[in-house]
Parts: structure tokens; C-alpha cells; sequence
């Protein structure tokens, strides 16, 4: 749904497993169906850059809750 709609990035806080998914390359297969190539696992104990602003980081520490 979000590739179809040209969504760029779309990032998942899972926190199940207290990891961050970032998709990214939104695609439209043969068939018409829509996803995304790119899918980045990011850990807890992980910095990630924001797309969208490359001077910023965000300390995924601070997002998850310790164990």
C-alpha cells in the first residue's frame, strides 16, 4: 500500500523484536503488484540516519526500552 502510493521511505518500529525495518525503492512488478526492493534491519542498540535529513541521527536506544 505504501509503495503503491510512492511512499520513498517507510520505516517500521517492530517492537516485538526492538529492531527498526526501513524499506526504501518502492517497485511495480510484472504482475501490477507493489513493494519495495530495499529492506534495511536496524538493532536497538543502532544509530540510523534520517533520510530525508542527512544531518540527523537517530539513536535507536533511545526508542526501545532496555531489556
Amino acid at each position: 500500500m505504501y509503495a503503491q502510493a510512492g511512499i520513498v521511505d517507510f520505516w517500521l518500529f517492530n517492537l516485538q523484536e526492538d529492531c527498526l525495518e526501513a524499506y526504501s525503492e518502492p517497485y511495480q512488478n510484472l504482475q501490477g503488484s507493489f513493494s519495495y526492493r530495499r529492506k534495511v534491519i536496524s538493532l536497538s542498540n543502532e544509530s540510523v540516519d534520517l533520510p530525508c535529513f542527512p544531518d540527523l541521527c537517530l539513536d535507536l536506544a533511545k526508542v526501545f526500552p532496555p531489556a
